[in-house]
């Protein structure tokens, strides 16, 4: 079962494979799979989709990826039967696709039940479409059918009737401390942490809450209540660092991210906060090809830089992440970045937060902090920051696929493994 994703399954480049019998429920696409060859998908269940399944291949692919060098990567031989769409913008959109067959599925509440483009020998017959919810059939013999899956391990932990497996992608969370696992109260951002005023969400298990403590914040919209409750905090204007600091107590034992237990009834306290410099970024972007390849060449990153910008902005944070480029005249793949900044830190011990993905380099008061300029996926760097006046220089590259730049500071010092940090 997939419910609350961007993608349900993504199988990109899959050949021959079966998706059968599976429940996809409330996802932008259910099934997405580009390139793909020979692949079965039977007797599965759509609720809730804007798109429930999509396929597609793109006329030109990466110049430097040996596989569809050697490898038939047409959108061939699909068979898609007997399964169930109900409530979806689109039922099935197919582009570039040849050699396949669409039968017998039910479709209801969907506004278009088919959206194909560039398509040949592709058989559509015996799908029906409505308004009532349609049956669920059955894939093939049960027998078969169970055979697929694998055997429950031992003693191992079902998700299956867990409530948490019965909520959408909201319920997951990543803090400081690792994935939340909702067994302590945590104070979250409804939705994007960089509104001002911004609403919190008090999550845990049952219990109730007061205000312990404030730093920097003009207004609260209330100042107790319980779990499940909604604040929203108005910090006072122009201040860039602000915390909320609440005292809980529960009707059970809960367990701290730190692994404390705490006695029901007892207070417990946590907080959120929020550091936000008033700085601006000068970004500059540039293209590059493989004369000038920063991978190979120790002197290419110079030499792109030397050139004019492809384009440029001024930004109050550098915070860049797309497969496609949201910024005009900027290309997908090879290009650089050259960011500079001053930014001003009250007195205190404070961390330079990088993530990356393909390669970065910050230079802070024109001392090289962070060095990762082997291509790499999505990494945090770190590098420690005292209060004060600081210039700062961030030097990016990236080659093709996920675009990741990201900087930001916290309070306190940082140290992921694998980051060099300031020597």
């Amino acid at each position: 079962r997939a419910e609350g994703s961007d993608y349900g399954m993504w199988g990109g480049y899959s050949y021959e494979s079966r998706i059968v019998d599976n429940d996809f429920s409330r996802n932008r696409i259910g099934i997405a799979i580009e390139h793909g060859q020979k692949n079965d998908i039977i007797g599965n269940v759509f609720d809730a989709h804007v798109t429930a399944v999509q396929l597609w291949a793109n006329r030109v692919e990466p110049s430097d990826w040996v596989y569809p060098k050697h490898r038939d990567t047409r959108s061939i031989g699909y068979t898609i039967v007997r399964n169930r769409i109900d409530s979806a913008r689109v039922g099935m959109r197919i582009s570039d696709t040849r050699e396949s067959t669409v039968s017998d599925n039910r479709m209801a509440r969907v506004d278009s039940a088919f959206a194909l483009k560039d398509t040949a020998s592709v058989v559509i017959q015996g799908n029906e479409t409505g308004t009532s919810t349609p049956r669920r059939s059955t894939a093939w013999p049960r027998s078969d059918r169970d055979s697929l899956a694998p055997a429950p391990i031992a003693g191992a932990w079902s998700a299956f009737g867990d409530s948490l497996a019965r909520r959408d992608r909201s319920a997951m969370i990543v803090t400081d401390w690792g994935p939340y696992d909702w067994q302590s109260p945590l104070l979250w951002p409804v939705d994007s942490s960089r509104r001002t005023p911004l609403p919190l969400r008090v999550l845990g298990p049952a219990g109730s809450w007061r205000v312990a403590a404030r730093r920097g914040i003009e207004r609260l919209s209330k100042d107790h209540g319980t779990i499940g409750d909604t604040i929203v905090v108005s910090p006072i204007p122009g201040r860039d660092d602000w915390r909320l600091t609440l005292e809980y107590r529960g009707r059970q034992p809960i367990t701290s991210p730190r692994g404390e237990r705490i006695a029901a009834g007892r207070s417990y306290q946590f907080w959120y906060e929020r550091l936000t410099p008033n700085t601006t970024w000068d970004v500059r972007f540039y293209a590059w090809s493989d004369s000038t390849d920063p991978r190979s060449r120790p002197d290419a990153f110079r030499r792109i830089t030397d050139r004019a910008p492809i384009a440029s902005q001024r930004t109050s944070r550098l915070d860049y992440l797309w497969y496609s480029p949201t910024i005009k005249a900027v290309p997908r793949d090879k290009f650089a970045i050259v960011a500079t900044s001053r930014v001003a830190l009250a007195p205190g011990t404070y961390t330079l937060r990088a993530i990356s993905d393909d390669a970065i380099r910050v230079w802070i008061d024109g001392r090289l902090a962070i060095d990762d300029w082997t291509p790499h996926e999505s990494i945090v760097d770190t590098a420690t920051l005292r209060g004060g006046v600081h210039d700062l220089r961030v030097e990016y590259y990236q080659v093709d696929g996920w675009t990741e730049l990201r900087v930001d500071f916290v309070r306190g010092m940082q140290r992921p493994g694998g980051s060099p940090g300031p020597h």
